[in-house]
């Protein structure tokens, strides 16, 4: 593997070259900590390439703040003509009576992806806690997706876990064994980063591991010791690279703890 590169300066598009995201992309985020923060950060760099099309497979509030320019509830009416360049268009599949975005089908998601747009969808749901373990009918990951991106926080390393941390705590503990009050190991997140049913369960294209919340000196440490345990797990060479950040920084235009380590080199995942 390529060794982890740190850049206190850089031009914000690397990232996306850096995840390998191409026009007619069709991108899930999966996992805890930064799903929703994520999409709406890939949604505004994209836009500067072309039309972005943000979706949500499950169910998600809409942004307080202005971040698209048309929302529209009826995916099968979408057509990538009607949408002018460098804008983002929200669709979903309704609406509920408190507010949240209805997720669209598998085959809404394919009719959503074109050769002429970049599709990101919110593709999971934990309930804002920062672990969970995945339902039988989890994430809702479309077949048509070419990437996901699976996030966790890297805060979660070291956490006690409870119901009040875990979503699904019960089907946790039994995976990992943990029971209330004991903490979570670099080699117990590897385990459920990289095991059938864990956080890239149902993915579908490039698999990319998105570690968040490296927001200072220490947190990134922390990220490069859970890398190595990623990297030590036999299941490792199931993903395309792995990626540390801080969305709160990048958010400022600041990438002194973003790094980028890449598994598969890049001319062997096109």
């Amino acid at each position: 593997t390529r060794s982890i590169r740190r850049r206190s300066k850089m031009d914000p598009h690397r990232i996306l070259d850096d995840l390998g995201i191409a026009c007619g992309e069709s991108i899930a985020i999966t996992g805890t900590g930064g799903k929703t923060t994520l999409l709406w950060f890939l949604a505004g760099s994209l836009k500067a390439r072309g039309k972005v099309v943000v979706s949500v497979t499950a169910k998600m509030f809409p942004p307080e703040e202005p971040l698209y320019e048309q929302l529209l509830l009826d995916p099968d009416r979408y057509d990538p003509m009607d949408q002018p360049d460098h804008s983002i268009w929200l669709i979903a599949a309704g609406v509920t009576p408190a507010g949240k975005l209805l997720g669209i089908t598998d085959s809404q998601a394919l009719h959503l992806s074109s050769p002429n747009n970049y599709l990101v969808m919110e593709a999971d749901g934990s309930r804002g806690l920062p672990l969970k373990m995945w339902y039988d009918h989890e994430p809702p990951v479309p077949p048509s997706a070419s990437l996901t991106l699976g996030i966790l926080p890297i805060r979660a390393l070291g956490l006690p876990v409870s119901p009040e941390t875990v979503y699904n705590f019960d089907d946790f503990s039994n995976f990992t064994g943990l029971k209330a009050g004991e903490a979570v190991t670099a080699s117990l997140l590897a385990d459920l980063i990289l095991a059938p049913g864990g956080l890239f369960k149902n993915s579908k294209g490039r698999k990319i591991l998105v570690i968040n919340q490296c927001d200072d000196a220490d947190l990134l440490h922390q990220a490069e010791l859970l890398c190595t345990a990623v990297l030590n797990h036999p299941r490792h060479h199931e993903l395309t690279a792995i990626v540390c950040m801080s969305l709160k920084e990048l958010n400022d235009e600041n990438y002194s703890h973003y790094t980028c380590r890449r598994i598969i080199p890049e001319n062997e995942t096109k």
